[in-house]
């Protein structure tokens, strides 16, 4: 399957990945082969979050002897520093791996939104600790409106 550079990161990602969400609706057994058959297919891009149930607990699970082939991210929607850094430690052992490759900060939709987590005590800086942790390699807001980044 082909690969492209993910924005400005030097990760190369299948042209199609893989959305967790809905594993959580199947048992281990079935999200396993799932999982693990699109990874034969190619696809080395798996998203997830800590909001869809057990998916990153499958995902890690269906990963885990192949996880330096994949390029994994999930999300956190929580918008202080210490809850969001304490989802990124529990998303690490639920994908059963020492680092994410993304952290996408889930649900920033609106301004006010967008300032919480900005903010000195917002989850971006537990973003930017875990990255200098080498917990994360990569950052990136989700469902932001460009709108909001021009009246920062």
């Amino acid at each position: 399957m082909q690969k492209r550079r993910l924005g400005r990161t030097d990760l190369q990602v299948s042209i199609i990945g893989f959305g967790g969400t809905w594993i959580s609706e199947i048992s281990m057994e079935e999200a396993k082969k799932v999982v693990q058959r699109a990874f034969e297919l190619g696809i080395n891009y798996f998203d997830t979050a800590k909001l869809d149930g057990d998916s990153e607990v499958k995902m890690g699970t269906a990963l885990e002897d192949v996880r330096d082939q994949c390029v994994i991210a999930t999300k956190t929607g929580s918008r202080t520093r210490s809850e969001a850094y304490s989802d990124i430690k529990s998303s690490l052992q639920r994908l059963r791996t020492d680092r994410l490759d993304i952290i996408q900060l889930h649900g920033i939709d609106d301004k006010e939104t967008l300032k919480k987590a900005l903010s000195p005590s917002g989850s971006l800086k537990a973003c930017k600790k875990a990255r200098s942790e080498r917990l994360v390699d990569s950052l990136a807001l989700q469902d932001i409106s460009p709108l909001y980044l021009l009246k920062l």
